[in-house]
């Protein structure tokens, strides 16, 4: 029997949802600096992102460790885990998305992926990633694995990682933040979800 995939249900759900609305600003924003960026979506699901990527004329690929990504995904999509490193050759991407899914590496991963992702991509091109803060309020359910980081009370298998926006900046020297916003809200019973995101810029090698 293989093992259960704690994704595959959640991406066939969401597959067909519309973009967000900070993913939208960073593509239309990358798109006055590249006519046709070459775009990488790290953790891509069920493909929602890729859809408005294409959709605008980027040339993008998604990456997702769960086969139900590929299969849900109209667009292409390779399958492997993000803690590898990626099959792209350095210097060659303009725009990389990290939506919904530092979150759930560990804190030791954290810095190999995003070194990773500041190797392909092209100097002065962008990622944008988006973090949970330690007050929302995910952080008091779970079993804690340690003080940040727990396992998701809903999804077995998956884990939430809490930190500030600080913690992510200082997770990849060549990566610099050009943007700090807050996408926050309130859930239907009241509840905080406390979540912000960067738009980190790989810097020019020095001359």
């Amino acid at each position: 029997m293989k093992d259960h995939d704690p994704w595959a249900d959640y991406i066939r759900q969401t597959s067909t949802a519309a973009a967000d609305n900070e993913v939208m600003e960073f593509v239309r924003d990358g798109l006055t600096r590249a006519s046709h960026p070459r775009a990488l979506d790290l953790g891509c699901g069920g493909g929602r992102h890729l859809a408005y990527l294409h959709g605008l004329g980027c040339r993008a690929v998604g990456i997702d460790r769960s086969p139900a990504a590929r299969a849900a995904s109209l667009f292409p999509v390779l399958i492997q885990d993000l803690c590898d490193p990626l099959p792209v050759r350095s210097g060659c991407i303009d725009l990389a998305l990290l939506w919904g899914t530092l979150v759930h590496l560990p804190p030791a991963a954290q810095r190999p992926v995003l070194e990773e992702i500041a190797r392909v991509l092209v100097p002065g091109g962008r990622l944008l990633v988006d973090f949970l803060r330690p007050d929302d309020f995910r952080r008091a359910l779970g079993h804690p694995i340690t003080e940040n980081f727990r396992h998701s009370p809903w999804l077995a298998g998956v884990t939430d990682h809490f930190c500030r926006a600080a913690e992510v900046a200082a997770l990849c020297d060549s990566l610099l933040v050009v943007r700090e916003g807050d996408c926050s809200l309130i859930t239907r019973d009241g509840q905080r979800v406390s979540q912000g995101y960067l738009w980190l810029q790989k810097s020019a090698p020095a001359p």
